[in-house]
């Protein structure tokens, strides 16, 4: 009782942005625009506004703990349409259960407890950096929103509900921790835009000696889940920007986001031109453009003994593969041996194979030069 009570108390003194929703405040005024992105979640035509929603209690946590940059960010520069920065996924709001919000293993509370933490140091260095420029003296009053971390003052609203709450407004039975509702990146000037971010993120790699830039282009991905794993694939092998083709599906779809466990929010995706992506700003930049078919002219990836410095990772549909126009404009043909009693892999699949191998053939192969080296010194 003395926790419940201490727990009650914790959500009126952040009342500004902690709730507790219940069936008998549901439907109250004040909350239907924040809830209206997670009604009929089933509902295909449920997306829109330029919102999406994601599931699951590792999702929610994935977007809190970039939730602080992300605002920071957005508010620094969204008046600059082809600045080329990536400025990760703006959190509108989140609903929890309350076992995911106070208890282990989630714990969301530390979470949120952090995001308001980073939330007040940027507000913090943005202001510095102001009096800086305009007196050049550096001081903080005190007096904006998120300076003093105890208010805990957030840049999104969170809704606490137990299990019938979730229920009634996404109408169908639900057991995950967890929904969070941001906004979808955009970029009004896609082509400018992802010009200007290959040029940054060369100039930063070059400066600070980091890896090469790794592109991954997709050319009518139609499935989904398909698309969904191909997104955290990309994650997971360190894809700086994911390039989609007009005709590919939607990457912020409800089934896409939750097969990417959340990692769609943390990578750059733009849907452009392809052909004239791969045609005119790969050659603009000298980036090495591979394409994944299976036909008797590729090359099997194992066969590949170097990878140049910059690369592009060109996957296709699901049934069809690459358009024959996009292959024309590729540099090189790929494919993966596989055993003559399996058909195909998904692309899924296939797409995390040929990330791998791309990243280990890297300058000059000679991470895979490394390791052939020591298997023929142990068979000796």
């Amino acid at each position: 009782m003395e926790k419940e009570e201490g727990r009650a108390s914790f959500i009126r003194q952040h009342s500004h942005c902690l709730t507790t929703i219940t069936m008998e405040n549901i439907d109250n005024d004040e909350f239907q625009e924040t809830l209206k992105p997670y009604r009929n979640l089933k509902d295909a035509e449920n997306r829109k506004d330029g919102l999406f929603v994601l599931e699951g209690a590792e999702c929610v946590r994935l977007l809190v703990g970039q939730a602080a940059f992300a605002e920071h960010a957005w508010k620094r520069c969204e008046a600059l349409v082809s600045d080329g920065l990536f400025k990760g996924v703006r959190l509108k709001s989140i609903i929890v259960k309350p076992a995911t919000f106070w208890d282990s293993p989630v714990k969301l509370i530390d979470d949120i407890r952090q995001c308001a933490r980073d939330c007040c140091k940027m507000q913090r260095m943005t202001k510095d950096s102001h009096n800086l420029k305009h007196s050049g003296e550096s001081k903080s009053s005190g007096n904006d929103s998120y300076e003093n971390e105890d208010t805990l003052s957030l840049p999104f609203k969170v809704f606490i509900g137990k299990k019938d709450v979730l229920t009634s407004i996404t109408g169908f039975s639900f057991d995950r921790g967890g929904l969070a509702c941001a906004e979808i990146p955009t970029y009004v000037e896609k082509e400018l835009w992802l010009q200007s971010f290959i040029e940054k993120t060369l100039d930063r790699k070059l400066k600070h000696s980091q890896s090469p830039l790794r592109i991954l282009a997709l050319d009518g991905i139609c499935d989904t889940a398909n698309m969904g794993s191909i997104l955290r694939t990309s994650k997971a092998f360190d894809i700086d920007v994911v390039v989609l083709s007009k005709n590919c599906c939607d990457p912020f779809s409800r089934r896409s986001v939750r097969v990417s466990m959340g990692y769609a929010c943390l990578i750059p995706i733009v849907r452009v031109n392809l052909f004239d992506f791969l045609k005119i700003d790969c050659r603009r930049f000298n980036i090495q453009k591979y394409a994944a078919v299976v036909d008797d002219e590729s090359c099997f990836l194992q066969d590949v003994k170097a990878v140049s410095e910059d690369w592009c990772c060109v996957m296709g549909n699901e049934g069809t593969g690459i358009s024959a126009e996009v292959i024309a404009e590729c540099d090189k043909k790929i494919k993966i041996n596989i055993s003559k009693d399996v058909d195909s892999l998904s692309v899924g699949i296939a797409t995390g194979i040929l990330l791998n191998g791309l990243k280990e053939r890297e300058g000059g192969g000679s991470k895979m030069v490394d390791r052939l080296a020591k298997i023929k010194s142990k068979v000796k």
